[in-house]
């Protein structure tokens, strides 16, 4: 292959990349403004509605969750995060929330400067609602 070939090639990879990073981002950002958004409606008369427009939504937001967690964007969890457990809460999907909540709740406890309802009190919940009540127990001390 000539060498001008191989650098367009190269140069073409390195875009995509940077592209399909900026892509992700975006779709994490929406995903956690989208589940922030649905919070006031999920306590309250709106509930049935909210929870229909998220279910349809579920595996956008669970990858856009992961990215989240993958990249430590503590603002984003911490403002989509109420909004996820609801979700999960509500429907008695526990496993599916504790999942998604504690990898958080892990990657944060890693990361400096980020305390709170992740790092703390999710992984009682998740335990708890997951029948494991001396684990709750355990995990709030």
């Amino acid at each position: 292959m000539h060498e001008a070939i191989r650098q367009y090639a190269a140069d073409k990879r390195a875009s995509r990349a940077a592209d399909d990073a900026a892509i992700s981002r975006r779709h994490a950002g929406y995903y956690a403004q989208r589940l922030a958004y649905f919070n006031p409606d999920l306590k309250g008369a709106g509930q049935p509605q909210a929870l229909a427009a998220l279910r349809l939504e579920n595996e956008n937001i669970r990858r856009a969750w992961r990215w989240l967690v993958e990249h430590g964007q503590a603002a984003d969890l911490a403002s989509s995060a109420d909004s996820l457990y609801l979700f999960y809460d509500i429907q008695s999907r526990f496993g599916e929330g504790m999942e998604l909540l504690a990898a958080a709740a892990e990657r944060l406890a890693e990361t400096p400067n980020t305390e709170g309802p992740l790092a703390s009190s999710w992984p009682a919940w998740a335990h708890w609602r997951s029948g494991w009540a001396t684990m709750s127990w355990r995990a709030r001390r």
